[in-house]
């Protein structure tokens, strides 16, 4: 759920220091078969990242030391002001489910930012026609990124729109519970 108060794209324009950012802790599991998926593509995608885009990369989160694009830990509440300071946003989902995101998705959406994120079933759909790109692995993923990084402002511009829209019209609070409240309604 995006929260609109605190990571809204109105009035926030920077520099953009990165070209692409991470933010998500380095979660490692002391049994090996109990890893998380999304934890393990993480894991692949700031070490491609960091190996490939060198200092215009930045992971935020803890547990990434023996990586030059290490940023170190970051409080919730600032993710915005990183995702301001970069071209794109990177994501991925621990779990994995149907239909399921992160809410770092629409914290980055309502910060402007086109989002490159791990494909989910449904997501597809869901996110038609904005400013998301699936991927299914780490080049794919890199692919999506450099294919974005040569597009010219307005693009991003176009982006920045088109997130800010979808997300306060889809994934915002007041949003979701009129949509619980009718769905429920309808069971009636």
């Amino acid at each position: 759920v995006g929260d609109q108060n605190r990571f809204d794209v109105e009035n926030k324009e920077t520099e953009c220091k990165y070209d692409a950012v991470l933010i998500g802790n380095n979660y490692k599991s002391r049994l090996s078969f109990m890893v998380m998926k999304g934890a393990k593509l993480r894991r692949k995608i700031v070490e491609l990242f960091s190996n490939e885009l060198g200092d215009r990369f930045a992971v935020f989160g803890l547990g990434w030391e023996k990586y030059n694009s290490n940023q170190g830990r970051l409080d919730y509440e600032k993710q915005q002001e990183v995702y301001y300071n970069a071209k794109i946003a990177i994501g991925t989902n621990n779990p994995s489910a149907k239909y399921y995101f992160s809410d770092r998705l629409p914290i980055a959406m309502l910060s402007g930012k086109p989002v490159v994120y791990n494909y989910e079933e449904g997501l597809e759909d869901f996110f038609k026609d904005t400013g998301v790109f699936l991927y299914k692995d780490e080049y794919e993923a890199l692919n999506i990124v450099r294919k974005l990084l040569k597009e010219k402002d307005e693009k991003f511009e176009e982006y920045k729109k088109i997130n800010s829209e979808f997300s306060k019209s889809k994934l915002i609070m007041e949003y979701l519970i009129e949509y619980m409240v009718t769905y429920l309604i309808s069971l009636y």
